[in-house]
């Protein structure tokens, strides 16, 4: 199925994301993300993604944690030099 709108939350703004397949992976979605917001690669393994109170698994799919159209998913980067941390205000 393809996802109308779906929301990434990041400190300082929501990012909206057309037509995406419920199939896309959340490796796959923080790929978008490192693309889209020019991320340099080397720090998307301190990306974290969260839906639903629950860390994303990179491996499984939008689908897996039921994430259907306007479901907005929390973004937060974290690395031993820098954390940046988010609150779930998007409910």
């Amino acid at each position: 199925m393809i996802l109308n709108n779906i929301f990434i939350k990041l400190n300082d703004c929501t990012i909206a994301y057309n037509h995406v397949n419920q199939r896309t992976t959340i490796e796959e979605l923080v790929e978008k993300i490192v693309q889209d917001r020019n991320i340099d690669e080397k720090h998307k393994d301190y990306i974290r993604l969260g839906f639903g109170g629950k860390i994303l698994d990179n491996k499984k799919t939008l689908e897996d944690y039921s994430i259907n159209n306007e479901s907005t998913i929390l973004f937060w980067y974290s690395s031993s030099k820098n954390r940046i941390d988010i609150r779930d205000d998007a409910k």
